[in-house]
């Protein structure tokens, strides 16, 4: 049973009732209020629910003989004529739109109040009255606001407005999912050198001549994994970062990760716990991404890369694939809700 089916029951046993009344009953709270509003403003272009009073409206059923049957509405629905888009169709219903003064008196407060006082979107409190309106302007059902208002602000948006960041990741015609990827990588890579650099210099300088024997293949051996850890770390952010398709805040995840790595990875190494848990460490990203390449440094041998190896291309393989899945679902996921 849909939504507006629901809402003609309830309304045939109560003859009036308030927009937060329907809300209540529906759902048992006063969370969507948007959506239940869609409903009642489509009832009553369908001839089927009358509106009367302000602040609070009252919604109930126009008589039988008057309304309707909620089918023939799905019918008259489903045979609507719509046009082939071209160029002269979209002005024409541009011309209808301005000449609408409900819908163009809404653009016009909406300018004012984004280019006005509320034009920055570093105040959360901006971000939550300017999301309130769009939602309650066009009717986009986001039930809870103040999740979305405080993904904005941490995306530090107006920056990246002004930089062009936004639409030139939005316009150009290449995979998202890399792009990302790529400018990790780089950055990684670029910050792993220096700290290297500065590590082996602080390392010399207080605990003496770190001796390493290593020769060229084992140093480009080394390497290699070093590179490969950083992307599967780079990745498995990426996947992470894919929960905000559901979560829409994937911070805490993030948080929960970073902290997995700096307490298995950098502050306790394996040899510290116990046998029985040494296996299923090295089954974790702490292996492939921290241990295994550090361990290559100071001890390296043909077994232990192997090993490293083997792991590292395990879970390349896995993650990608997690990725490519996860991400197709959450594309499909915003397409379908007009995102």
């Amino acid at each position: 049973m849909s939504q507006k089916e629901k809402i003609i029951n309830i309304l045939k046993k109560n003859e009036e009732m308030t927009q937060a009344d329907l809300s209540f009953t529906l759902y048992g709270d006063n969370n969507h209020l948007s959506n239940v509003y869609a409903s009642l403003m489509s009832l009553i272009k369908d001839g089927a629910v009358s509106r009367s009073g302000n602040h609070p409206s009252y919604y109930s059923l126009i008589s039988d003989d008057a309304r309707p049957p909620i089918k023939e509405i799905h019918k008259v629905e489903n045979k609507a004529n719509i046009p082939t888009p071209t160029s002269d169709e979209v002005n024409n219903w541009l011309k209808k739109w301005d000449s609408l003064p409900d819908y163009t008196t809404q653009e016009e407060a909406i300018d004012e109040l984004f280019q006005g006082y509320y034009n920055s979107n570093k105040s959360l409190k901006n971000i939550i009255i300017k999301c309130s309106v769009l939602n309650d302007f066009y009717s986009t059902n986001i039930f809870k606001v103040y999740p979305v208002a405080r993904h904005i602000l941490e995306l530090d948006i107006d920056d990246r407005l002004k930089n062009g960041d936004i639409s030139y990741k939005v316009n150009k015609p290449y995979n998202y999912v890399g792009y990302v990827f790529s400018r990790y990588l780089g950055d990684s890579i670029i910050r792993f050198i220096l700290y290297f650099v500065v590590s082996f210099l602080i390392g010399n300088l207080f605990v003496g001549k770190i001796n390493v024997n290593l020769n060229v293949f084992s140093i480009l051996e080394i390497l290699l994994t070093i590179i490969l850890g950083i992307s599967i770390n780079g990745l498995i952010k990426i996947l992470i970062s894919l929960s905000a398709f559901w979560t829409e805040d994937s911070s805490p995840f993030h948080w929960i990760y970073s902290k997995v790595m700096l307490i298995f990875g950098i502050f306790f190494p394996i040899e510290m716990f116990p046998k029985f848990l040494r296996p299923i460490i090295k089954c974790t990203p702490v292996f492939v991404i921290l241990y295994g390449p550090a361990k290559l440094i100071l001890s390296f041998s043909n077994k232990l890369f192997l090993n490293v190896l083997v792991a590292q291309i395990i879970y390349l393989i896995i993650v990608l694939l997690l990725i490519t899945i996860i991400y197709g679902k959450g594309v499909k996921k915003i397409n379908v809700n007009g995102g």
